[in-house]
């Protein structure tokens, strides 16, 4: 609960408070009596080691993190202000890096789905992940003296396994502390894995979630296995789906395979992972999507692209030009399905999409 150099504080109190309480003889007929600076240090020490902090152990700290994660209320933004008025403030130094090894631990080694009640292991690992990312912005000093500590532990117990330098990946493979807290062996085995491993062992192990490190010899190994991994549509859309710091590694392969689309079923499927990256496409990535719905049939004459293209509409009419890219798209899809079919309000006319978009 307390640092050994604040027991030894406090006892140095706890002596100079018998002295006063019952006086003694510092030298022949000498009483002991504090002086008012040493009055004040010993008020300081108090405040400091045990007063100004809150009634809470380590222990209990990490059962309410535990609490708070596997709940609902989990904070979908500003999770950093959240980790930092509920876990960080007025708590002691040893409680801090308590708090940032079990995330650490929780973000890089699955939990048991039998201690959690509300939520599964991967999205506590996620939750682990998006607060350690957090804790960078609020205090890097701390997260990586607690990094660079588990994993030399890690490598001294022989725990350092495949599974974990994937994961540290990626929690934290965007941050240069990762790879400041990794001996050149380490950085050597997260480039042999990356080169090497299966696909579905970088997916599932959530290799891709911190976008691409910083280590250059690590990051060209990371961006040859994400081509990798993107090249297979359903692979991609796992990967995708799994969550990232960086959604825009995934835009440019989607929007690659949605021109590609060979059947109506497959374009829908293509332009549902488009609409859940939306938020993250610019008007260069809807002019790209814009020309491969008007020149592929398998997109354009496919049931659902309508309603999916009003859906991804409302998620970037914000971006400038959107609109108007939106509306043009299907005033000329409109002009030849009527040209083609004669039917100008029927079927595949998109005359839905251009009332949505009429400015």
């Amino acid at each position: 609960m307390i640092t050994s150099r604040e027991a030894f504080d406090l006892r140095r109190l706890n002596e100079d408070r018998n002295y006063c309480a019952h006086p003694a003889f510092v030298e022949v007929n000498t009483v002991f009596s504090p002086t008012a600076e040493l009055a004040r240090a010993h008020l300081a020490i108090a405040v400091d080691c045990a007063l100004s902090l809150p009634p809470v152990s380590g222990k209990r700290t990490k059962q309410n993190l535990m609490r708070d994660l596997d709940s609902h209320s989990w904070p979908i933004r500003d999770v950093a202000n959240f980790l930092r008025t509920s876990y960080l403030e007025r708590t002691r130094s040893n409680v801090r890096k308590e708090v940032v090894r079990f995330l650490l631990n929780n973000a890089v080694t699955l939990a048991d789905p039998t201690e959690l009640s509300t939520i599964k292991p991967n999205v506590l690992a996620a939750r682990c992940r998006s607060a350690l990312q957090a804790l960078h912005d609020i205090n890097p000093e701390l997260l990586e003296e607690v990094v660079a500590g588990a994993i030399a532990s890690w490598d001294r117990l022989g725990t350092l396994t495949d599974e974990k330098i994937i994961r540290l990946i990626g929690s934290l493979g965007n941050l240069p502390l990762l790879w400041r807290s990794m001996q050149d062996g380490h950085r050597m085995r997260a480039t042999s894995l990356l080169s090497t491993s299966p696909t579905d062992f970088l997916v599932k192990h959530r290799c891709f979630s911190a976008g691409q490190p910083v280590d250059d010899e690590v990051a060209s190994a990371y961006r040859a296995a994400l081509k990798v991994t993107a090249s297979d549509f359903v692979t991609l859309e796992r990967a995708a789906s799994a969550g990232t710091n960086d959604r825009r590694q995934w835009i440019q392969p989607s929007l690659d395979h949605l021109r590609i689309s060979s059947s109506y079923r497959g374009a829908e499927q293509r332009l549902r992972l488009v609409v859940k990256l939306a938020k993250h496409l610019n008007l260069e990535d809807l002019e790209h999507l814009a020309e491969s719905v008007r020149t592929n049939r398998q997109i354009n004459e496919a049931s659902e692209a309508e309603s999916l293209l009003i859906n991804l509409h409302e998620e970037v009419k914000d971006v400038p030009g959107a609109t108007i890219l939106f509306h043009e798209l299907a005033a000329t899809l409109n002009a030849e399905i009527s040209e083609k079919r004669g039917d100008p309000g029927g079927l595949y006319s998109y005359t839905e999409l251009l009332d949505a978009t009429a400015v």
